[in-house]
């Protein structure tokens, strides 16, 4: 069975297990990860042919477009990449490394810490995005321009939802 013919299966099943309850918002639910889920195979197929993750890449990509001159502190970088400044230390262990970042202090404080592409990590990044994005052209392309713009500003409505919920 395919994605779609399992969550038509599982709504039939709570529907003839559970009359009494509408799982609808489940079952929306469940396509929302099953959909991320099939999006991540096909991305990490892509950064796997040049040693990333997707988690890797995020910080690559961050520094190449939204770092300044200088660098981002690891917190900046969380910040953009979704996750803990804890693991992104390790990331960037093992991104500088493989030269594709480089650390330099901050002026004035010697606990934290600036991080930059090098030469090399902004080629890699500057490699792999039209690939990227082609990805990501592809996944939508069932999709018609509008039908992609209204995809776009529900999620942004859905998720400005959950922020606010978890920021209480």
């Amino acid at each position: 069975m395919n994605n779609v013919e399992i969550l038509a299966q599982i709504q039939r099943d709570w529907q003839k297990t559970r009359p009494d309850i509408d799982p609808w918002s489940m079952i929306t639910v469940l396509a929302i990860r099953r959909t991320a889920l099939e999006e991540e195979k096909v991305t990490e197929k892509l950064f796997s042919k040049y040693d990333l993750n997707a988690a890797t890449f995020g910080l690559l990509a961050t520094l190449r477009c939204s770092a300044p001159p200088e660098g981002m502190t690891l917190t900046q970088i969380a910040q953009f990449v979704l996750v803990t400044p804890a693991s992104i230390t390790n990331r960037v262990d093992r991104l500088e490394e493989r030269g594709l970042v480089k650390r330099q202090a901050v002026v004035g404080d010697r606990r934290r810490w600036l991080v930059q592409l090098t030469t090399t990590g902004q080629e890699l990044v500057d490699e792999i995005i039209p690939k990227y994005l082609e990805n990501e052209r592809q996944l939508l392309s069932v999709l018609d321009d509008k039908e992609q713009q209204q995809l776009y500003f529900l999620l942004l409505k859905l998720l400005s939802s959950l922020t606010d919920c978890n920021s209480d």
